[in-house]
């Protein structure tokens, strides 16, 4: 392999190496259906709020998490992966903005949408966010504003998030445009 392969690809991989967690987006999904008069908590994409959620969730993960419909008395989430663990506590889960999303996605269901304080019981102060999601946000999905809402009454509030509107959107703001520069391998021969 001659220098300039093996210099390109050193380069391409401390790129891969140095870019946050979000950079290169991964596939999430969701095979739940939103009742159709929750359509308004769909983001600009069209996507619904489990959706979202996979995209935020699957952020901590080194798997994509596929959300499933609930099941009655059951949470929208995977019981591996249910936040009043310890071993399964992280940044994304310990986060409003994540918890609200998953409150849209059990609502958006009619079903009964979990209390912020039994949801982030095992969160270390360290790991809890509010109003915030920690890291990068994933490219391909956008977070509806209503997520950002402060927590009252420790329940994610649907009458608040539909009064919220259209806020802006977040999304991902992280660009990476590795340029690499063509170098004259004459430059390098020896």
């Amino acid at each position: 392999m001659s220098f300039t392969k093996i210099w390109s690809l050193i380069v391409v991989l401390v790129a891969t190496a140095v870019a946050p967690r979000g950079a290169f987006a991964q596939a999430s999904s969701t095979t739940v259906t939103c009742l159709s008069s929750f359509d308004w908590m769909n983001n600009s994409l069209g996507q619904n709020p489990c959706l979202v959620a996979s995209y935020l969730t699957s952020e901590c993960l080194n798997y994509t998490l596929t959300i499933a419909p609930v099941t009655p008395g059951g949470t929208p989430i995977s019981p591996n992966l249910d936040p009043t663990s310890y071993d399964n506590a992280n940044d994304c889960l310990c986060s409003t903005v994540t918890y609200s999303v998953y409150g849209a996605c059990h609502a958006c269901q009619n079903a009964t949408v979990e209390s912020w304080s039994v949801w982030s019981f095992n969160c270390f102060t360290s790991l809890t966010h509010h109003s915030v999601y920690p890291l990068n946000i994933p490219n391909g999905t956008a977070i509806p504003h209503c997520a950002y809402l402060d927590v009252t009454d420790d329940m994610f509030n649907t009458t608040a998030a539909q009064l919220d509107g259209d806020s802006p959107e977040s999304t991902s703001t992280q660009f990476f445009n590795y340029a690499i520069t063509q170098f004259d391998s004459k430059k390098f021969e020896r």
